[in-house]
């Protein structure tokens, strides 16, 4: 039951970063135009353990003699945390910046600042470690009901 689990969250880790690995290669093929950084906030977000910030930039650009707004800064990246207010502060982007923007030719409303993106790698390693469990399991000692196993722990009686 523990490999079959493993390999079908493998398969469906697998697959997500196939796709997202297909449109960062399409992304990095898209052309570039300048365009402007018009605000910089600085937002917050929230983990189990711990409050990180991020920059949420909109920047303006045009593309075919049409103008277009966006704040998208990268596809499928978490790299944009800061884990202090002031590290988001001084990050990459400031009001005014004069910035690459990578538009996609068939949609130019669709943009993005940083076209080499690759975070989303750590899905393709957990695909690999679920793969790993998923071989290893069938061959791990079986604790059955032949060898005396119920399926219920004993604890030693503290009386």
């Amino acid at each position: 039951m523990v490999a079959a689990l493993s390999l079908f969250f493998a398969l469906i880790l697998l697959s997500v970063f196939c796709l997202q690995k297909s449109q960062a290669d399409k992304v990095a093929k898209w052309p570039s135009v300048t365009g402007v950084v018009d605000s910089v906030k600085i937002a917050t977000g929230h983990s189990r353990s711990s409050t990180y910030y991020y920059q949420n930039v909109t920047y303006k650009y045009d593309c075919n003699k049409q103008p277009f707004e966006n704040n998208t800064i990268a596809f499928n990246s978490t790299s944009r945390h800061y884990y202090s207010k002031a590290d988001a502060v001084n990050g990459k982007y400031h009001q005014g910046d004069i910035v690459s923007v990578y538009y996609d030719p068939g949609h130019p409303a669709s943009s993005c600042l940083d076209n080499a993106n690759t975070s989303f790698y750590y899905q393709l390693w957990w695909s690999i470690v679920f793969m790993v469990v998923a071989a290893v399991t069938p061959f791990l000692p079986n604790r059955s009901n032949s060898e005396g196993y119920d399926g219920r722990r004993k604890f030693a009686n503290p009386f």
